[in-house]
């Protein structure tokens, strides 16, 4: 097998999946989680796990009686992780019984082998070079550099916003999008996203300094057309205004485009903990899903053809539509006979002009005899 071809296919370095290849999918998601929150330091397992769960929903589901077990010692077995327990003040517990909840943090070998490769694809498609740099940077630094009066500082930190997102969600990064104006200029950044979990989703993602307007959300679904995305992410470092959040709703509940507002508010608290940006995103799908037409009015017969259906078939009485066959059988033979009526009219007109006698008899029989013939 050409491992640089299998690279390439999965979307990950040789080095991770030589790492990885003899771990299972839950093992493996828990990495994965770590690199999107950016794990450097001691953190509680528990975080990381609710996390992975999020992102990954639908493809792992931990045993959270036996995660010490079955997740965090065989990955701190490879070296790939350091696991701490603490207990309750004068008290011994054996890890993930009891007191507070199990710390872990990354090795050496991790940041080598997970977590460099996998971000260096990211940051590489995003233009930067400088990962250890960019990833030692706190979001809310990050955040506070976007309302610089340097235009170079803002534009940067606004870049830098929009991948830190991308990491979060453990999304491919497409391009950038350029604006009419210089991208650092112009106070905002758009972005390109997609993921090919589950189903596929292309993200149209904007971060820009201020409020969101209505003019700005707008202005990104006037894009959905060219980008053809289907999620659109709008950020911005001041509260949404009104009109923005109608708008949204508006087209939420007219289209199949879901919109994401992360305004000022929300922004902090994802600043004070990154796992709550998924949980923004959750609260979001909801209200989009109450918003959404409802489908119960539509009824028909279940796809399997048997009787298992949502939404069951009404059947009308076997009088009432034997009455309403028996309608349309009269309505047909009266609509025959007038149309028999005014072809023998016509010919009667015509053999009279040739003076032929009899003319019933030469066109037609008695209009009882041909007309079954035409039921």
């Amino acid at each position: 097998m050409n491992e640089a071809q299998y690279a390439a296919l999965v979307g990950a370095p040789t080095e991770t999946l030589n790492a990885l290849k003899n771990l299972n999918s839950e093992q493996i998601s828990f990495l994965r989680a770590m690199v999107a929150l950016n794990v450097t330091q001691w953190t509680p397992y528990n975080a990381i796990c609710r996390h992975a769960e999020a992102l990954y929903a639908g493809e792992i589901r931990f045993n959270w009686k036996d995660i010490v077990k079955l997740v965090l010692q065989p990955l701190q077995a490879t070296g790939l992780i350091e696991i701490r327990k603490k207990a309750k003040q004068g008290q011994k517990t054996r890890e993930g019984r009891g007191g507070k909840a199990t710390d872990v943090k990354p090795t050496g070998r991790f940041e080598k082998e997970i977590a460099e490769p996998l971000l260096n694809a990211l940051y590489k498609a995003a233009g930067y070079a400088e990962i250890r740099s960019i990833r030692s940077k706190p979001l809310e630094e990050i955040v506070r550099d976007t309302a610089s009066a340097d235009t170079n500082i803002s534009g940067k930190a606004l870049e830098f916003l929009a991948i830190r997102l991308c990491q979060v969600l453990d999304l491919d990064f497409m391009g950038w999008r350029e604006t009419d104006e210089e991208v650092a200029g112009g106070g905002e950044v758009d972005a390109l996203l997609h993921s090919a979990r589950l189903t596929y989703s292309r993200w149209q993602v904007q971060c820009k300094v201020g409020k969101i307007t209505l003019e700005a959300v707008s202005k990104e679904v006037g894009m959905k057309d060219v980008t053809l995305a289907n999620v659109i992410l709008v950020v911005g470092t001041s509260k949404a205004t009104e009109s923005a959040l109608t708008y949204r709703q508006k087209i939420v509940g007219t289209s199949n485009l879901n919109i994401i507002i992360i305004d000022g508010p929300l922004l902090q608290t994802i600043i004070k903990d990154q796992t709550q940006l998924v949980e923004v995103l959750r609260r979001q799908a909801e209200n989009a899903l109450r918003m959404k037409p409802s489908l119960q009015n539509i009824k028909g017969v279940h796809p399997s053809g048997g009787g298992a259906s949502s939404s069951p078939v009404e059947r009308e009485p076997a009088a009432a539509k034997a009455d309403k066959e028996k309608l349309v059988q009269q309505s047909f033979e009266l609509s025959v006979i007038n149309f028999g009526e005014m072809c023998g009219a016509v010919w009667r007109r015509l053999t009279g002009i040739a003076l032929i006698d009899n003319p019933d008899f030469l066109c037609f029989k008695r209009m009882e005899q041909w007309r079954p013939d035409y039921r």
